[in-house]
């Protein structure tokens, strides 16, 4: 992809190894929130490190317009997600790293990008935004605070 110069151009970035049902899920509700945004282009990145079971093949009829990669299964996450990272570098606005894992509301790229927005107003040129994340439930989860 070139870079179309726009201010909302995306790359989700995603490894996982195994976890078939959550993978499926997380890109479900990941595709459920692009539907959902206000002017932004994704790309979606996403790294099978070795599965043994048949997900790629299913990725692949589900959701033809992902990027898949293919690793050796000694990746991780950290590998994974390097891998996928220097595949997208440099021809994006903006990089989201989405755990394989984490299923993300119909709203979360639109407040990602306004939240980051509204950190550059404060002068920040670069930066970096976290999400809480949570079960479901209301429990916070991944050093979330509740507070």
């Amino acid at each position: 992809m070139e870079n179309h110069n726009k201010i909302n151009v995306v790359a989700i970035l995603i490894t996982f190894h195994n976890n078939e049902n959550e993978v499926l899920k997380c890109l479900y509700h990941l595709y459920k929130s692009i539907e959902n945004s206000n002017n932004i282009e994704s790309n979606i990145y996403i790294v099978d490190d070795g599965s043994k079971n048949n997900i790629t093949s299913i990725i692949k009829k589900r959701y033809p317009k992902v990027n898949l990669i293919q690793g050796n299964g000694s990746l991780y996450w950290n590998g994974g997600m390097t891998l996928a990272w220097k595949k997208a570098i440099g021809q994006y606005n903006y990089y989201i790293w989405l755990n394989s894992d984490t299923y993300i509301n119909k709203n979360a790229l639109n407040s990602i990008l306004n939240d980051y927005k509204q950190i550059n107003k404060l002068h920040c040129k670069d930066g970096i935004i976290t999400a809480a994340c949570h079960n479901g439930y209301g429990k916070f989860t991944y050093g979330g605070r509740d507070k």
